[in-house]
């Protein structure tokens, strides 16, 4: 049994207005809507040289997905703070040092990475019998 982030069975999420993940089409990545358009085949083009320009090559605008909305994923992503922001950082690192045939999560030492600062999310969003504030 292989490890990695998909559900079996596979499944269909809309998590986020106007994107998706099914873990059966494109690797489970981020996708426009339920096409098989991944957001990280056009993201950097998007940010680099404008909506726009990266349109003309994916016609992500023709699923729906704007420039604002674009432009709102991504701020709304940034947001994160804290351990949260902490997570993402770790998670864009692993993503980046990604070489050769094994996936990040297939190494343990960026398996581990991941699980620390999950980890620390955990412990922010659970309630432990904290009281609220108001």
């Amino acid at each position: 049994m292989s490890i990695g982030p998909w559900r079996t069975p596979g499944e269909f999420d809309k998590l986020y207005p106007g994107l998706s993940i099914n873990d059966n089409r494109v690797s489970g990545s981020i996708v426009v809507g339920r096409t098989r358009l991944p957001v990280w085949a056009f993201i950097f083009e998007v940010i680099r040289d404008g909506y726009d320009s990266a349109i003309k090559d994916y016609s992500a605008d023709e699923y729906g997905l704007s420039a604002e909305d674009c432009a709102a994923f991504i701020a709304n992503l940034m947001q994160c703070r804290g351990e949260f922001g902490r997570l993402l950082l770790i998670l864009a690192d692993v993503e980046r040092r990604e070489r050769g045939n094994k996936a990040w999560w297939e190494k343990r030492r960026d398996r581990q990475r991941v699980a620390t600062a999950l980890r620390r999310c955990l412990a922010v969003v659970e309630d432990e019998g904290k009281e609220e504030s108001r």
